[in-house]
């Protein structure tokens, strides 16, 4: 018995369009869940194919029913898996056709805004935020993608991406949950002077 579930994962690893619109057509579920070895984590196919960047055979995916909204096991949509790797072009595809998951949060509540800052990609930070992103969503402990960028050291652009986040609305002011830290407060103790002076002049 041919195991479709199995060959539509290698044609998805080979970026293989044709051979997964010819899965598809032939019975398989584009909506296929897998476990890895450890059972650490479990992905749909559209997962798969958005960690690996392959915009052409998640097109085929997608229009055959692929579920944008769908979360692996840590909760994370196939977006925050297309924005780790930095593939502009995917996210640009899967905001567009799929609005709403531009703001879905991960199990910790970190939503895609925090994996771009994370990245650090300013091109996908302003592409998240021109499609609809929350620039001041907090995850369960309170932190705004502003505190995330002040609070970490090893960001080369964190100038432009507070700039753009403030620019669009980024609340300087408000405090984390845990530690009632302000962004001001977590770039002060980074010691990062620049990300200092930015919050200050935009009245933090």
């Amino acid at each position: 018995m041919v195991d479709k579930a199995a060959e539509l994962y290698h044609a998805v690893c080979e970026n293989n369009a044709d051979k997964i619109l010819e899965l598809l057509d032939s019975g398989a579920n584009p909506n296929e869940y897998y476990d890895d070895m450890e059972n650490i984590s479990s992905s749909s196919i559209l997962h798969v194919c958005c960690g690996k960047g392959h915009l052409e055979s998640i097109r085929v995916l997608v229009d055959r029913g692929a579920d944008i909204m769908s979360r692996d096991k840590w909760r994370m949509s196939p977006l925050i898996h297309a924005i780790m790797p930095q593939f502009t072009e995917v996210v640009e595809f899967l905001v567009t056709r799929c609005p709403d998951v531009v703001n879905m949060c991960d199990k910790f509540g970190k939503a895609p805004l925090h994996y771009a800052i994370e990245s650090d990609c300013v091109a996908m930070v302003n592409l998240l935020i021109c499609n609809g992103a929350d620039v001041n969503i907090g995850t369960m402990k309170g932190i705004t993608p502003l505190m995330l960028l002040c609070s970490k050291s090893d960001v080369q652009h964190d100038s432009e991406m507070m700039r753009l986040l403030i620019n669009h609305g980024a609340l300087v002011n408000l405090r984390d949950l845990a530690a009632k830290r302000s962004a001001l407060q977590y770039a002060a103790l980074k010691l990062k002077v620049d990300a200092v002076l930015i919050l200050l002049e935009a009245g933090g």
